[in-house]
């Protein structure tokens, strides 16, 4: 894989903003799904999970919750933290955890859960922590791992922080050298986010802001830091034609209050520019913003509130 050059690039005059249309579906979601994060949408299912009960929720694009309060918590696990929910083409989930014991000691994991939500199996992952995970169309996860060099969790040097399984969960490949990040701090620390598109898999670290895409073997397509540092990345979604977007909250806006909404990120010109929401508004005029929940083929799915979400599919343009 090449290295990768830092470049900050800075808005242009030339980035042309898009807007949303109409919505063309709306969903209205389980009230039984109330995760404690952001959930997000990921190949037709609305995914996301309980951090204090380190417990998984899954609705299906019809709203209704199919998967609910599955706990991932191993037989040697004192506290169990889950970090992502992902879901497989080929059905099924996998969700990456961190069992931490009352000695101290951290045990990286990832679950490979069937569609009803039973654990098939668990990889585990001792010197490691997976922070994402992500499927490609061939059934193949890739993961985003820190490695830690002692119990202590210092950091490892000379590792690759992505991990590509097969659809049994044999590591058969990595790439994305931490060689690559100046970064003291694990460049995902925060909410990193990772999306898949037909061919290739996004990957945002909110350290360094990196907007990363790699081919679905491991090759590096693009990479860009993205001109971000005021706003905190909430999901990201990738179109079924490689266009990338951003739901993002400002805390700090001029009139204090925080500023919630969606950006596209023009590859060319790289740019940032805010995805105009009238006609949502303009449909629900009750609505205060509008936060991107991923994406979903050419269209986006965003909602109002994820507290009792109706979901609501766009194009944007």
């Amino acid at each position: 894989m090449k290295n990768i050059l830092a470049l900050v690039f800075t808005f242009s005059l030339g980035a042309q903003a898009q807007h949303f249309t109409a919505p063309s579906r709306a969903v209205l979601v389980d009230l039984s799904f109330l995760p404690s994060v952001i959930p997000k949408w990921d190949r037709g299912f609305l995914v996301g999970h309980d951090l204090a009960r380190a417990t998984v929720f899954v609705a299906d694009s019809s709203g209704k919750t199919i998967v609910n309060n599955v706990r991932i918590w191993p037989d040697n696990g004192d506290m169990v933290y889950i970090m992502d929910t992902s879901v497989s083409p080929k059905g099924g989930f996998a969700v990456p955890f961190t069992i931490l014991s009352t000695t101290g000691q951290r045990t990286g994991a990832i679950a490979w859960l069937d569609s009803a939500g039973k654990v098939t199996k668990i990889v585990q992952l001792p010197t490691a922590a997976a922070y994402n995970t992500c499927f490609a169309d061939d059934g193949t996860l890739w993961a985003l791992v820190f490695v830690r060099k002692d119990d202590q969790g210092h950091e490892a040097s000379g590792y690759d922080m992505l991990r590509h399984y097969d659809a049994n969960g044999v590591l058969i490949g990595t790439a994305l050298p931490r060689s690559d990040f100046a970064s003291k701090r694990f460049p995902s620390t925060g909410v990193s986010r990772m999306a898949a598109s037909h061919d290739r898999i996004g990957i945002y670290l909110p350290v360094t802001r990196n907007w990363i895409e790699i081919s679905y073997s491991g090759d590096l397509l693009g990479h860009w830091i993205l001109p971000t540092a005021n706003n905190m990345i909430l999901n990201v979604g990738l179109s079924d034609q490689n266009e990338v977007y951003l739901g993002y909250q400002k805390n700090n806006p001029p009139n204090g209050a925080p500023e919630i909404g969606v950006q596209h990120f023009d590859k060319t010109t790289k740019t940032l520019q805010p995805v105009d929401a009238s006609a949502l508004f303009a449909a629900d005029p009750s609505a205060s913003s509008f936060s991107l929940v991923g994406s979903d083929g050419h269209n986006l799915v965003v909602s109002k509130s994820f507290a009792s979400p109706t979901l609501l599919w766009v194009t944007a343009q």
